[in-house]
């Protein structure tokens, strides 16, 4: 094995991150999605009468919902308040 397959390998066993320069456009993509995605925007869902807190980080398209609402019939979401009133 030459020294650099060695390197890397020591790299990885030693979980030493890879500098931005050396990544491949793939490894650069997966990793500006998840500190996207690391975000939670999300706080409350609204299932018919109960509110319930979030665990999970939540997509970017709601970016400026802090609280979804769900139907506890059909399990249809809505972003806003009065489209889930409308639904009902």
């Amino acid at each position: 094995m030459n020294s650099r397959n060695q390197r890397r390998r020591r790299d990885e066993i030693n979980h030493v991150p890879m500098s931005y320069e050396k990544m491949d456009h793939p490894t650069i993509a997966a990793l500006e999605y998840e500190v996207i995605n690391k975000i939670k925007y999300i706080s409350k869902v609204q299932l018919g009468m109960y509110e319930i807190d979030t665990w999970y980080f939540s997509p970017g398209e709601y970016q400026k919902q802090s609280q979804i609402f769900i139907c506890e019939y059909c399990l249809k979401y809505c972003k806003l308040e009065n489209s889930f009133t409308y639904h009902n």
